[in-house]
């Protein structure tokens, strides 16, 4: 039987509002309302399920919404487009590819593709002295990841080369309107020259300066080399659909109804593709998220989505639940107390009550918090197994305890220490063990073994900071191009070409004796 919605949720179910926004926090059935929204979309507005869309930020979601709208619903809810936004991307690519240029030639870019394009960017720009804050003379290629992390940050933002250079341009104009009297020192040895603290900000978009070109150099040798990458599939439907407007105009009549979940990590470019998709007149969008739980900020996930939706979209009905079915009032209230302390939320932002949430269904009382400080890791660590042990002492079950960490690191460090202690541990969470860092270098290692062709692989391993050899060997490496890496890498030892060739030996026995197959001789 189909769960019944609590006023709040009915509120925001029905809404005849062209645009609502859904304030939804912990355990306030998101996912509920948002199958509830689709079945009530079908059933009472008439809008055919091939013309819903329903987006979502990670597969997971989208895959229980899926089965949640097929639940509700029945053969109508196959016929509900259900993706990522990337997936969503995807799509699109498939279905229009001339639109988006697309072609047969065009292929993702590997791991070895992106490193050998910024390493040539890096040498042609340190050649022509046009790189001095992104460059170490003891380091060429210091920089690198910083650089390579900064151009997926940039793209998941959505922000092109044209619209970085802007952006780099206007702190500059700002910094240099700044008053002589603000910038400079009044007093002391460095009296007339700029303060310190306005020296980083003036290194800072001298950096970004810097960065601004490499990242125009790095999309100009993508495009001629017919490759993208990770972060430009949702550039290029941003692109396309800016340029095409008879395929935008045929997809905002498509989908007559738009559905979001998870906005608050939605990425700046994510938002970009989400207005594309939105007509001018006549539209349904149906935004759930709460910004207390924008978890992957660090991706690019902010605030300023909700910001801007209600800059675009004034009139927005917003409903802000509050009955919470997942924990305790106790629990509830120290939650809103730590998270009020945060000065950017939606609640202040938007003029909104307080997101004070009500407990409902069976919880039995609770004790009070307790809050303990601790100066080192150890010390919390030996806290928590007292802890634990002295719970189970008192007759509390092994399966009634849980410990919950910020990080999956710390989840690891603790449940290795409790089991140490012969405690019984059962680790849960999302993430898949193959993601691990510790388990992709060893699945990257077995590759690179078992096939010295897979470049990829054998590039992973070689970049790893437990691998022996040092950073600028590897470049050596990478540097005989149209090569097989373990071959080019062979010969090096060989030709004793590496800075440290004991590293670079110690590294390559390592992978000669698990394969067994082949051997150089120093």
């Amino acid at each position: 039987m189909k769960e019944k919605l609590t006023n709040k949720q009915k509120e925001a179910v029905e809404s005849s509002s062209p645009s609502t926004m859904v304030i939804a926090g912990p355990g306030t059935g998101k996912t509920h309302i948002l199958a509830s929204r689709v079945e009530y979309l079908v059933r009472h507005m008439d809008i055919p399920a091939e013309n819903i869309l329903t987006l979502t930020f990670t597969k997971s979601g989208a895959n229980a919404m899926k089965e949640r709208v097929i639940k509700f619903l029945g053969e109508d809810g196959y016929k509900i487009t259900t993706s990522t936004f990337h997936g969503f991307a995807s799509s699109l690519f498939e279905e229009f590819p001339q639109e988006f240029r697309f072609g047969r030639n065009l292929r993702e870019a590997t791991n070895i593709d992106r490193a050998k394009i910024i390493e040539n960017i890096i040498d042609e720009l340190t050649e022509s002295g046009e790189l001095k804050e992104l460059y170490s003379p003891y380091d060429k290629y210091h920089y690198f990841n910083d650089i390579s992390r900064a151009i997926s940050h940039i793209k998941k933002e959505g922000i092109s080369v044209d619209e970085f250079k802007k952006l780099v341009a206007g702190w500059q104009a700002e910094f240099d309107a700044m008053p002589d009297e603000e910038k400079l020192s009044s007093r002391g040895p460095r009296k007339g020259k700029v303060k310190r603290e306005h020296e980083k900000t003036q290194k800072n978009i001298n950096k970004n300066k810097e960065l601004a070109l490499i990242y125009q150099k790095y999309e100009k040798e993508m495009k001629n080399r017919h490759l993208f990458d990770y972060e430009d599939m949702i550039m290029r439907a941003i692109e396309g659909l800016e340029e095409n407007e008879g395929l935008r105009h045929e997809l905002q009549e498509r989908y007559k109804a738009i559905l979001v979940d998870e906005y608050q990590d939605t990425s700046g470019g994510q938002n970009k593709l989400l207005f594309l998709l939105i007509p001018e007149q006549n539209y349904n969008i149906f935004i759930v998220g709460d910004d207390d739980q924008a978890i992957y900020r660090f991706q690019g996930a902010t605030i300023e989505n909700f910001r801007e939706f209600i800059k675009k979209y004034p009139d927005t009905k917003i409903v802000s639940l509050e009955d919470n079915f997942r924990s305790p009032n106790l629990l509830l209230n120290a939650a809103l107390n730590l998270a009020n302390k945060s000065e950017k939320r939606l609640t202040s932002e938007l003029g909104l009550p307080d997101k004070r949430l009500i407990a409902h269904g069976e919880f039995s009382d609770s004790q009070d918090i307790e809050i303990n400080e601790f100066n080192t890791d150890t010390e919390e660590h030996s806290f928590i197994v007292e802890k634990i042990l002295e719970l189970n002492k008192e007759g509390t079950n092994w399966g009634e305890i849980s410990v919950i960490t910020r990080t999956n690191r710390e989840q690891e460090e603790i449940s290795e220490i409790l089991r140490g202690r012969g405690i019984p541990v059962y680790v849960s969470g999302d993430t898949n063990a193959l993601d691990n860092s510790y388990v992709s270098s060893l699945f990257a290692l077995a590759k690179a073994c078992i096939d010295p062709h897979d470049n990829d692989a054998l590039l992973e391993f070689l970049l790893h900071p437990a691998t022996p050899i040092m950073r600028d060997d590897v470049w050596r490496v990478l540097e005989q191009k149209n090569k097989v890496l373990f071959s080019a890498f062979r010969n090096l030892l060989e030709e004793d070409k590496f800075s440290d060739k004991a590293s670079a030996q110690k590294t390559f026995d390592i992978i000669n004796e698990l394969s067994g197959s082949l051997t150089v001789k120093t």
